[in-house]
């Protein structure tokens, strides 16, 4: 097999949806609920009284 062989091999593994929400999924909730409410609750009760 060729290189380019391989890599579009290994690529198309990580089209299917379940396998990426599976792993991508959790991190992407953890950096919502740490990173960015905070960071927009801040903005929010900056600009209000």
């Amino acid at each position: 097999m060729t290189e380019t062989t391989k890599r579009t091999k290994r690529r198309r593994n990580w089209k299917k949806p379940a396998s990426f929400l599976v792993f991508v999924g959790p991190a992407f909730l953890a950096f919502v609920a740490i990173v960015l409410i905070p960071f927009f609750n801040g903005i929010y009760y900056s600009f209000t009284d």
